[in-house]
């Protein structure tokens, strides 16, 4: 007799649900066994799985996957709860030394929670 998988996908730092988020499950073989998309509630439910070890991964657009291991008993349903966690993002443009008015390259710089960046410079 399957099983079910149940849950609920959310922002981790608003615990707001994310509407389409892609729920994969995944066999132990690596084989996709289904893949849904969470409803405006970011809720899903997957059925019809057969007693055994999964492994679900959740993707949202904005969001770091998640992958989650878990198991389906016969006749059982399985409750997955997701927070997902938003992507550190990507800073570009370009850094220029105030002092000489010159613009630096090869420059790797840190951003920091409080708005700050730091751009170390090598002084050869």
């Amino acid at each position: 007799m399957p099983g079910t998988v149940q849950g609920t996908i959310r922002n981790e730092n608003t615990s707001a649900p994310l509407e389409e988020a892609i729920v994969r499950v995944i066999r132990r073989d690596g084989t996709v066994v289904d893949e849904v998309l969470t409803n405006a509630q970011g809720l899903f439910t997957i059925g019809g799985l057969p007693a055994d070890s999964y492994t679900l991964v959740a993707i949202s657009s904005g969001f770091q996957r998640q992958t989650v291991g878990f198991t389906v008993a016969p006749e059982q349903t399985t409750t997955v709860d997701v927070n997902l966690q938003l992507n550190p993002g990507t800073l570009t443009g370009t850094v220029t030394d105030f002092l000489q008015e010159a613009q630096l390259q090869t420059l790797s710089c840190l951003s920091f929670l409080q708005h700050n960046l730091y751009c170390p410079r090598n002084n050869k």
